[in-house]
């Protein structure tokens, strides 16, 4: 079995702000978005430097660890697809800047004026509130 790191980020918040993910540079971040109306996100990873990030919303918390490469089509389920939004955002070799977490809206920004706001509704559903490519 592989002995897990003690310095591993692993949270399960409703507010929380992940300071020890700023200041990194993100070099991949994937999206899991479902192909049919109502466009909702699933599980996004975000690799900062070489460590990958696996995150989501779920019954208004913020699911977040660090993780091994996903295995691409393990992870989709039926009407699912895979997004690239380093590139659509232009993050690709950009420092993270913050990631906050509040009244069910996660807000993570990059230091190229990137962002991206995601909220967990009562439908539960996480649904895209901003999305601000950087320059």
């Amino acid at each position: 079995m592989k002995k897990q790191p003690s310095d591993l980020i692993r949270l399960q918040h409703e507010e929380v702000e992940l300071f020890e993910a700023c200041g990194i540079p993100c070099t991949s971040f994937q999206v899991c978005l479902t192909t049919e109306e109502p466009v909702a996100v699933g599980l996004l990873y975000l690799k900062l430097d070489d460590t990958w990030h696996r995150f989501f919303l779920d019954v208004w918390l913020l699911f977040w660890r660090e993780d091994e490469e996903p295995d691409w089509e393990d992870e989709l389920l039926e009407g699912e697809m895979w997004v690239d939004w380093g590139k659509q955002l232009g993050v690709e070799g950009v420092a993270l800047s913050e990631v906050s977490m509040g009244d069910c809206v996660l807000t993570l920004r990059f230091e190229n004026g990137a962002s991206v706001v995601l909220k967990h509704t009562v439908d539960d559903l996480t649904s895209i509130l901003r999305f601000v490519p950087g320059p």
